[in-house]
C-alpha cells in the first residue's frame, strides 16, 4: 500500500488520487494515467518523504552523501548545520563520512528516516521505522514525526508491528 501511495508502484486501475498541499490540489490520479513519470518523481521529490523498512540507501554514497542527495536533486544546497544537528540527535555524526555498508542495521534506518524527512515533506510514509533500532531511538523517531507533524503540517503514515508504538502515536496525533 505504501508504494502505491508513493507511486512507486502503479494500480491496476485508479478513479480519483489526489495530493492536497498549501500550494493547492495535485491530481496524482492524472499523472498515473498519462504516464508522466518525470513529474510523479518530481512530486514525490518536492512533497513525499518515504521510509523503507530495508533502508534503501546508496551503498556507494557516505552517510552525508545519502542524506545530502534530496537536496542535489530538488537542485537546492544541502544545509549542512542542519544534516549536521539532525545527525547528533539520531546519534550518526560520529558516521557522517562513513559508507553504510559499515553501519549496523539500525544505524542505516535511521540514516533513510533521516533522508526522507530532510526535506520537510508533505507525507511521510514510513514502512516500520523502528524495526531496528532500541525502545530510546524509538522514542526519538516517534517523537520527532510528532514535532514535524506538529510544527510543519505534515502526514505521518507508519506501519509497525509494535503496538505500544503506535498506539502511542494515535493517541499523540489524536486531537
Amino acid at each position: 500500500m505504501l508504494d502505491l501511495l508513493a507511486m512507486v508502484s502503479q494500480p491496476t486501475q485508479v478513479g480519483s488520487f489526489e495530493l492536497r498541499t498549501g500550494e493547492g490540489a495535485i491530481d496524482l490520479a492524472d499523472l498515473l494515467k498519462r504516464g508522466r513519470d518525470a513529474k510523479i518523481c518530481e512530486v514525490r521529490l518536492k512533497h513525499f518523504g518515504y521510509i523503507l523498512q530495508t533502508g534503501g540507501l546508496f551503498t556507494f554514497f557516505t552517510v552525508r552523501e545519502n542524506l545530502e542527495l534530496p537536496f542535489r536533486l530538488s537542485d537546492r544546497r544541502p544545509d549542512r548545520e542542519a544534516i549536521e544537528s539532525i545527525a547528533r540527535t539520531y546519534e550518526l555524526f560520529d558516521h557522517l563520512d562513513k559508507k553504510p555498508s559499515v553501519l549496523s542495521l539500525g544505524q542505516r534506518q535511521r540514516v533513510s528516516i533521516l533522508r526522507a524527512l530532510c526535506l520537510r515533506p508533505d507525507l511521510v510514509l514510513a514502512d516500520e521505522p523502528t524495526a531496528s533500532v532500541d525502545e530510546n531511538m524509538a522514542d526519538i523517531i516517534v517523537r520527532e514525526f510528532k514535532s514535524i507533524a506538529a510544527e510543519f503540517g505534515t502526514t505521518v503514515l507508519m506501519v509497525s508491528h509494535d503496538t505500544d508504538l503506535v498506539g502511542n502515536l494515535q493517541i499523540m496525533f489524536t486531537r
